[in-house]
C-alpha cells in the first residue's frame, strides 16, 4: 500500500488550516454525515471537515491513475460577526478559490478539471439551524513511488447550525 490517498487527505487538510486561519476546526474526517453528527460538528464552527468519499476509478499498467472524490463539509452557525449562511458564503467562496488549480505542494498532483458548488438545503437542516453546500474538486494525482496521476473531487459541504 502507497498511503498516497491519506498524504493527499492530509495535504488539502493543512493547506486549508494555512489558508483560512479563522476556521476553529479542520480535519480529515471518515466521511458522510447525519443529522446527529452534524449537530455535534456545529459546536465546534466554524469547520472544515475533508473525507475521501470514493474512488469511482482507479487504472492498472504504467500510470496507475486513480480517480478520488474528496469532500470538505464546511460547518457555520449564527456569530455576532456574520450569520451562517454569509459565513459559509464567505467560507465556501474562500475554499473554492483555494482549491481551484491547487496541487496541495504534492508532485503527485495536477490542477483540479473540476470544481463544482451545490447547495443541498433542506427543512429538517434549517429547522436545527444547518445549512449544507457540496463542492466539488476533480485533480489528477500518481503514486508518488511512480509519479503518476491520480484524480481527486473535493466536495465542500458547508453546514450552518
Amino acid at each position: 500500500m502507497s498511503g498516497d490517498i491519506k498524504l493527499t487527505r492530509d495535504a488539502i487538510v493543512n493547506a486549508i488550516k494555512t489558508a483560512l486561519p479563522d476556521l476553529y476546526t479542520v480535519e480529515a474526517h471518515g466521511g458522510r454525515f447525519d443529522l446527529k453528527e452534524l449537530t455535534r460538528w456545529s459546536k465546534q464552527a466554524p469547520a472544515v471537515l475533508v473525507a475521501a468519499v470514493s474512488v469511482p476509478a482507479i487504472a492498472d499498467g504504467p500510470t496507475n491513475i486513480a480517480e478520488v472524490r474528496w469532500v470538505a463539509y464546511l460547518v457555520t452557525r449564527d456569530t455576532p460577526q456574520a450569520t451562517r449562511d454569509v459565513a459559509a458564503l464567505d467560507f465556501s467562496e474562500a475554499l473554492l478559490r483555494l482549491v481551484r488549480k491547487n496541487t496541495w505542494n504534492l508532485d503527485n498532483t495536477q490542477n483540479p478539471t473540476r470544481v463544482a458548488a451545490e447547495n443541498l438545503y433542506s427543512g429538517q437542516l434549517d429547522r436545527h439551524g444547518i445549512a449544507l453546500w457540496g463542492r466539488e474538486l476533480a485533480a489528477r494525482h500518481q503514486p508518488a513511488h511512480r509519479r503518476h496521476r491520480r484524480t481527486g473531487g473535493l466536495h465542500l459541504l458547508h453546514r450552518h447550525p
